[in-house]
C-alpha cells in the first residue's frame, strides 16, 4: 500500500500540534483530538473509525463498490451510495449516464446534480462515512464530458466547488485498474475509458487531496490495507 506525501506530513503536524497542548494530560483523561480538529473521548480504537469522512475513488469496475460496501460493515460506518447511478434512472429516465452526456446542455445538468446530490449525501452524515465514489470523480467526469463546451468560468466554478469540498474528507481511498472490466449494462466497458478516467483521477487526486491510499489486491487484502493504515493514523493521533 502507498500513500501519498501529504499524509505522512499531516500525520507528523497533528503529533507535533498534540504534544504542544498537552496531549499527554487529555491522554490520562481519556481525549484524543479528530483530524479534524474538534476534542473526542477515546473510548475505543473502533469508536475513533466511526468519526470519519472516508471516500473511495476510482475509474468504473475497479471494485470500488464492492470495498465500499465492505469496509461499511467492518468499520461500521454508513454508505454514502453512487448518486449517478441512482439519479440516472430516477430523474432524467436513461439507461446509462452516457446517454445523458452526449446531449450537452442536459449533461451539464446533469453532472451538476450528481455533485449536489453527493455533498447533500454526505451533510446528512456528519458523524462519519464511507461513500462509493466522491466529488473528485465527479470533477473528472465533467473535464471529460463538458469541459470543452462549457464555459471557463462554469469550469472553474464547477473545478472550485469540488476542491473546497474535497477538504472534509478525513481521506481517500484510491482503486486503480486491475480487475477484468466487466459489463454490467451501465458502467462503459471500453478498456481504454477506463484508463483514461483512471489518469485524470490520479490528477485532481495529487491537486487537490492532503492525503489518499492506494489499494491493490482481493477484497479482503485491500480491506486489511486500510485497516492497517487507520491503525496507523490513530497511534499517531494518540
Amino acid at each position: 500500500m502507498a500513500w501519498f506525501d501529504g499524509g505522512r506530513k499531516f500525520c507528523y503536524a497533528r503529533r507535533f500540534l498534540l504534544w504542544l497542548m498537552g496531549a499527554r494530560r487529555r491522554e490520562e483523561k481519556g481525549i484524543y483530538f479528530h483530524p479534524k480538529g474538534q476534542a473526542v473521548r477515546k473510548e475505543s480504537e473502533e469508536r475513533y473509525y466511526t468519526l470519519m469522512k472516508i471516500g473511495i475513488s476510482g475509474a468504473q469496475g475497479t471494485g470500488k463498490t464492492t470495498l465500499a460496501r465492505a469496509l461499511s460493515e467492518e468499520l461500521d460506518l454508513p454508505l454514502v451510495e453512487e448518486q449517478a447511478r441512482l439519479l440516472t434512472a430516477r430523474e432524467y429516465g436513461y439507461k446509462t449516464p452516457r446517454e445523458l452526456h452526449e446531449q450537452t446542455e442536459l449533461g451539464q445538468q446533469f453532472q451538476w446534480r450528481c455533485l449536489e446530490l453527493q455533498m447533500a449525501a454526505e451533510d446528512k452524515l456528519p458523524g462519519g462515512f464511507i461513500s462509493d465514489r466522491t466529488v473528485i470523480d465527479n470533477a473528472v467526469y465533467w473535464m471529460k464530458w463538458h469541459s470543452r463546451e462549457a464555459k471557463s468560468e462554469d469550469n472553474m466554478r464547477y473545478y472550485r466547488t469540488v476542491e473546497n469540498r474535497a477538504r472534509d474528507y478525513d481521506f481517500i481511498i484510491y482503486v486503480p485498474p486491475e480487475i477484468s472490466l466487466v459489463a454490467n449494462g451501465f458502467r462503459n466497458p471500453d478498456r481504454a475509458y477506463q484508463e483514461e478516467i483512471d489518469f485524470l483521477i490520479t490528477l485532481f487526486l495529487t491537486s487537490f487531496v492532503q492525503a489518499y491510499i492506494t489499494v491493490a489486491g482481493d477484497l479482503a487484502t485491500r480491506v486489511r490495507q486500510v485497516e492497517r493504515y487507520l491503525g496507523g493514523v490513530y497511534r499517531n493521533l494518540v
